[in-house]
Protein backbone atom coordinates (compact mmCIF):
# COMPACT_ATOMS: atom_id res chain seq x y z
CA UNK A 1 0.00 0.00 0.00
CA UNK A 2 1.25 3.70 0.49
CA UNK A 3 3.32 3.54 2.98
CA UNK A 4 5.35 0.83 2.53
CA UNK A 5 6.68 -1.42 -0.18
CA UNK A 6 3.68 -4.38 -0.47
CA UNK A 7 5.35 -8.00 -0.24
CA UNK A 8 7.10 -7.72 3.10
CA UNK A 9 5.07 -8.09 6.20
CA UNK A 10 6.42 -11.09 8.23
CA UNK A 11 4.86 -13.83 10.46
CA UNK A 12 6.13 -14.83 13.71
CA UNK A 13 8.86 -17.36 12.48
CA UNK A 14 8.80 -16.82 9.02
CA UNK A 15 12.34 -15.30 8.38
CA UNK A 16 15.41 -16.97 7.06
CA UNK A 17 17.86 -15.28 9.23
CA UNK A 18 19.84 -12.71 8.95
CA UNK A 19 22.72 -11.31 6.67
CA UNK A 20 26.23 -12.55 8.46
CA UNK A 21 27.74 -9.56 9.40
CA UNK A 22 29.78 -8.23 12.73
CA UNK A 23 27.86 -5.45 13.36
CA UNK A 24 24.50 -6.63 12.71
CA UNK A 25 22.27 -8.48 15.49
CA UNK A 26 20.97 -11.97 14.61
CA UNK A 27 17.64 -11.20 15.81
CA UNK A 28 13.74 -11.54 14.20
CA UNK A 29 12.12 -7.83 14.13
CA UNK A 30 9.00 -9.12 14.97
CA UNK A 31 10.39 -10.51 18.62
CA UNK A 32 10.29 -6.39 19.16
CA UNK A 33 6.70 -5.42 19.05
CA UNK A 34 6.98 -1.83 20.13
CA UNK A 35 9.64 -1.23 17.41
CA UNK A 36 7.91 -3.18 14.70
CA UNK A 37 4.68 -1.04 15.54
CA UNK A 38 6.23 2.11 15.01
CA UNK A 39 7.88 1.33 11.76
CA UNK A 40 4.83 -0.86 10.36
CA UNK A 41 2.24 1.63 11.26
CA UNK A 42 -0.33 2.26 8.58
CA UNK A 43 -0.62 5.53 7.27
CA UNK A 44 -3.95 7.65 7.03
CA UNK A 45 -4.44 7.32 3.36
CA UNK A 46 -4.14 3.28 3.94
CA UNK A 47 -6.22 3.63 6.81
CA UNK A 48 -9.14 5.86 4.53
CA UNK A 49 -8.69 3.34 2.10
CA UNK A 50 -9.60 0.17 4.05
CA UNK A 51 -12.08 2.48 5.94
CA UNK A 52 -14.18 3.13 2.84
CA UNK A 53 -14.14 -0.53 1.79
CA UNK A 54 -16.20 -1.49 5.19
CA UNK A 55 -18.05 0.80 5.21
CA UNK A 56 -19.06 0.58 1.29
CA UNK A 57 -19.65 -3.63 1.66
CA UNK A 58 -20.30 -4.21 5.19
CA UNK A 59 -22.24 -0.84 6.31
CA UNK A 60 -22.24 1.75 9.03
CA UNK A 61 -20.63 1.19 12.30
CA UNK A 62 -19.76 -0.11 14.85
CA UNK A 63 -18.47 -2.89 13.66
CA UNK A 64 -17.04 -5.96 15.62
CA UNK A 65 -13.63 -6.65 14.07
CA UNK A 66 -10.85 -9.57 13.43
CA UNK A 67 -7.58 -9.36 12.54
CA UNK A 68 -6.19 -13.16 12.07
CA UNK A 69 -2.54 -12.10 11.89
CA UNK A 70 -2.74 -8.95 14.21
CA UNK A 71 0.99 -8.78 15.03
CA UNK A 72 0.91 -5.40 17.28
CA UNK A 73 -2.45 -4.74 16.58
CA UNK A 74 -1.65 -1.78 13.85
CA UNK A 75 -4.52 -2.58 11.76
CA UNK A 76 -6.80 -2.91 14.55
CA UNK A 77 -6.19 0.78 16.99
CA UNK A 78 -7.43 2.70 14.00
CA UNK A 79 -10.64 1.08 13.93
CA UNK A 80 -11.26 1.31 17.70
CA UNK A 81 -13.16 4.31 18.01
CA UNK A 82 -15.92 2.35 15.10
CA UNK A 83 -15.52 -1.31 16.79
CA UNK A 84 -18.04 -3.30 19.24
CA UNK A 85 -15.85 -5.96 19.09
CA UNK A 86 -11.74 -6.23 18.55
CA UNK A 87 -10.35 -9.23 18.41
CA UNK A 88 -7.05 -10.22 17.12
CA UNK A 89 -5.15 -13.44 16.81
CA UNK A 90 -1.18 -14.08 16.55
CA UNK A 91 1.43 -16.97 17.19
CA UNK A 92 3.91 -14.70 18.34
CA UNK A 93 3.14 -14.82 22.20
CA UNK A 94 5.46 -11.03 22.68
CA UNK A 95 2.75 -9.77 20.01
CA UNK A 96 -0.36 -11.24 21.75
CA UNK A 97 0.58 -9.70 24.85
CA UNK A 98 1.72 -6.18 23.48
CA UNK A 99 -1.65 -6.21 21.50
CA UNK A 100 -3.66 -7.17 24.63
CA UNK A 101 -1.64 -4.14 26.25
CA UNK A 102 -1.57 -1.66 23.88
CA UNK A 103 -5.67 -1.80 21.66
CA UNK A 104 -7.64 -3.47 24.40
CA UNK A 105 -8.81 -5.82 21.97
CA UNK A 106 -9.40 -9.51 22.80
CA UNK A 107 -6.48 -10.99 21.58
CA UNK A 108 -5.56 -15.02 21.52
CA UNK A 109 -2.19 -17.30 20.48
CA UNK A 110 -2.99 -19.49 17.77
CA UNK A 111 -2.52 -20.01 13.76
CA UNK A 112 -3.64 -17.38 11.45
CA UNK A 113 -5.12 -20.21 9.37
CA UNK A 114 -7.96 -21.17 11.86
CA UNK A 115 -7.85 -18.82 15.08
CA UNK A 116 -9.15 -20.04 17.77
CA UNK A 117 -11.91 -17.69 18.44
CA UNK A 118 -15.54 -18.59 19.00
CA UNK A 119 -17.11 -15.08 17.70
CA UNK A 120 -18.47 -13.88 14.47
CA UNK A 121 -17.51 -10.78 13.17
CA UNK A 122 -18.40 -7.72 10.59
CA UNK A 123 -15.29 -7.80 9.39
CA UNK A 124 -12.41 -9.99 9.16
CA UNK A 125 -9.43 -7.72 8.01
CA UNK A 126 -5.57 -8.82 6.86
CA UNK A 127 -4.19 -5.59 5.14
CA UNK A 128 -0.31 -6.27 6.75
CA UNK A 129 0.49 -8.36 3.64
CA UNK A 130 0.68 -11.74 5.44
CA UNK A 131 -0.94 -13.56 2.20
CA UNK A 132 2.84 -13.40 0.84
CA UNK A 133 4.06 -16.25 3.36
CA UNK A 134 0.68 -18.43 2.28
CA UNK A 135 2.50 -21.31 0.28
CA UNK A 136 0.06 -21.39 -2.77
CA UNK A 137 -3.29 -20.68 -4.11
CA UNK A 138 -5.23 -23.59 -2.50
CA UNK A 139 -4.00 -22.90 0.87
CA UNK A 140 -5.24 -18.80 0.02
CA UNK A 141 -8.38 -20.43 -1.21
CA UNK A 142 -9.01 -22.08 2.10
CA UNK A 143 -8.05 -19.29 3.94
CA UNK A 144 -10.53 -16.97 2.78
CA UNK A 145 -13.32 -20.44 3.14
CA UNK A 146 -12.40 -20.31 6.90
CA UNK A 147 -12.11 -17.00 7.78
CA UNK A 148 -15.80 -16.18 5.46
CA UNK A 149 -17.17 -18.78 7.96
CA UNK A 150 -16.37 -16.43 10.94
CA UNK A 151 -18.26 -13.79 9.38
CA UNK A 152 -21.82 -12.21 10.46
CA UNK A 153 -24.69 -11.90 8.22
CA UNK A 154 -23.44 -8.79 7.21
CA UNK A 155 -19.61 -9.30 7.19
CA UNK A 156 -16.93 -9.14 4.91
CA UNK A 157 -13.29 -10.33 4.54
CA UNK A 158 -11.13 -8.22 3.21
CA UNK A 159 -7.47 -9.23 2.67
CA UNK A 160 -4.52 -7.59 0.92
CA UNK A 161 -2.82 -9.05 -1.79
CA UNK A 162 0.58 -8.37 -3.50
CA UNK A 163 0.36 -9.24 -6.90
CA UNK A 164 3.45 -9.03 -9.70
CA UNK A 165 4.68 -6.06 -10.98
CA UNK A 166 7.64 -5.07 -12.89
CA UNK A 167 10.91 -5.34 -11.38
CA UNK A 168 13.80 -2.65 -11.41
CA UNK A 169 16.27 -3.58 -13.84
CA UNK A 170 18.97 -3.64 -11.41
CA UNK A 171 19.11 -5.67 -8.17
CA UNK A 172 19.69 -5.29 -5.28
CA UNK A 173 17.51 -2.49 -5.43
CA UNK A 174 15.86 -0.27 -2.85
CA UNK A 175 12.16 -0.81 -2.43
CA UNK A 176 11.25 1.81 0.36
CA UNK A 177 13.10 3.48 3.17
CA UNK A 178 11.20 5.05 6.12
CA UNK A 179 12.20 8.31 7.58
CA UNK A 180 13.78 8.33 11.19
CA UNK A 181 10.69 7.75 13.51
CA UNK A 182 10.52 8.17 17.08
CA UNK A 183 10.54 4.81 19.43
CA UNK A 184 10.85 4.30 22.86
CA UNK A 185 14.19 5.86 23.84
CA UNK A 186 15.56 7.27 20.22
CA UNK A 187 14.61 7.49 16.89
CA UNK A 188 15.18 3.88 14.17
CA UNK A 189 13.97 3.55 10.73
CA UNK A 190 13.40 1.14 8.12
CA UNK A 191 14.57 -0.23 4.83
CA UNK A 192 13.92 -2.81 2.22
CA UNK A 193 15.70 -4.16 -0.72
CA UNK A 194 14.60 -6.19 -3.53
CA UNK A 195 17.28 -8.45 -3.82
CA UNK A 196 16.60 -11.36 -6.28
CA UNK A 197 13.38 -11.85 -8.61
CA UNK A 198 12.06 -15.27 -8.89
CA UNK A 199 8.85 -16.55 -10.57
CA UNK A 200 6.49 -15.91 -7.79
CA UNK A 201 9.18 -14.87 -5.30
CA UNK A 202 10.69 -12.40 -3.73
CA UNK A 203 13.87 -12.59 -2.14
CA UNK A 204 13.68 -9.40 0.28
CA UNK A 205 15.90 -7.62 2.72
CA UNK A 206 14.96 -5.80 5.61
CA UNK A 207 17.37 -3.62 7.70
CA UNK A 208 16.75 -1.59 10.79
CA UNK A 209 18.70 1.20 12.04
CA UNK A 210 18.25 2.22 15.74
CA UNK A 211 19.68 5.10 17.61
CA UNK A 212 19.20 5.12 21.26
CA UNK A 213 17.00 3.32 23.03
CA UNK A 214 17.05 -0.37 25.04
CA UNK A 215 17.16 -1.97 21.44
CA UNK A 216 19.99 -3.61 18.64
CA UNK A 217 21.13 -0.83 16.96
CA UNK A 218 21.02 -2.93 13.20
CA UNK A 219 19.15 -5.37 12.52
CA UNK A 220 19.22 -7.05 9.00
CA UNK A 221 16.96 -9.73 8.24
CA UNK A 222 16.92 -11.89 4.51
CA UNK A 223 13.73 -13.87 3.54
CA UNK A 224 11.59 -14.66 0.66
CA UNK A 225 7.84 -13.98 -0.09
CA UNK A 226 5.32 -14.52 -2.63
CA UNK A 227 3.90 -12.39 -5.01
CA UNK A 228 0.63 -13.46 -6.77
CA UNK A 229 0.09 -13.62 -10.84
CA UNK A 230 -3.00 -11.80 -11.71
CA UNK A 231 -4.21 -14.85 -13.17
CA UNK A 232 -4.90 -15.97 -9.75
CA UNK A 233 -8.05 -13.17 -8.99
CA UNK A 234 -10.25 -15.78 -11.19
CA UNK A 235 -9.30 -18.46 -9.23
CA UNK A 236 -10.09 -16.67 -6.11
CA UNK A 237 -13.55 -15.75 -7.84
CA UNK A 238 -14.17 -19.49 -7.22
CA UNK A 239 -13.87 -19.90 -3.57
CA UNK A 240 -16.54 -22.25 -2.53
CA UNK A 241 -19.62 -20.30 -0.62
CA UNK A 242 -18.06 -17.13 -1.28
CA UNK A 243 -18.04 -14.12 -3.68
CA UNK A 244 -15.08 -11.73 -4.55
CA UNK A 245 -16.98 -8.56 -4.54
CA UNK A 246 -13.69 -5.93 -5.43
CA UNK A 247 -10.28 -5.75 -5.82
CA UNK A 248 -8.96 -2.34 -4.78
CA UNK A 249 -6.43 0.04 -5.26
CA UNK A 250 -5.69 1.66 -1.96
CA UNK A 251 -4.48 4.76 -3.63
CA UNK A 252 -7.55 5.55 -5.63
CA UNK A 253 -10.31 5.72 -3.50
CA UNK A 254 -13.34 4.27 -5.33
CA UNK A 255 -11.71 1.81 -7.81
CA UNK A 256 -13.06 -1.19 -6.82
CA UNK A 257 -12.51 -3.05 -10.10
CA UNK A 258 -8.60 -2.78 -10.67
CA UNK A 259 -5.94 -4.54 -12.26
CA UNK A 260 -4.05 -6.96 -10.00
CA UNK A 261 -0.86 -5.03 -10.13
CA UNK A 262 0.91 -4.24 -7.05
CA UNK A 263 -0.70 -3.83 -3.81
CA UNK A 264 -4.66 -4.51 -4.01
CA UNK A 265 -6.97 -5.18 -1.25
CA UNK A 266 -9.88 -7.93 -2.24
CA UNK A 267 -13.08 -7.87 -0.77
CA UNK A 268 -15.50 -11.17 -0.39
CA UNK A 269 -18.50 -11.81 1.08
CA UNK A 270 -20.29 -15.13 1.42
CA UNK A 271 -22.72 -16.37 -1.45
CA UNK A 272 -25.95 -15.51 0.23
CA UNK A 273 -28.16 -16.63 -3.24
Amino acid sequence: MSAQPGAETLASGTSTGSVEAPTETSLNLYRFPALYDTLKAPDAEDIAAVRGLITRFVGEPRWSILDPACGPGNWLSPFAGDASLLAGNDNCPEMVEYTRANTGAQVTLGDMYAPPIDARFDVVLEASGVTSIVPDVDRLMLWVRTLGGMLTQRGAVILLLNFETPVPPRLPATLWRSRWRNVPGGKARIHYELVEDKPGVQHIRRSVDVRGGDWPQRIVEDYELRVWPGEVLDTLRQVPGMRLLACADPEKAGKFNAAPSGARLLVFQPDRA
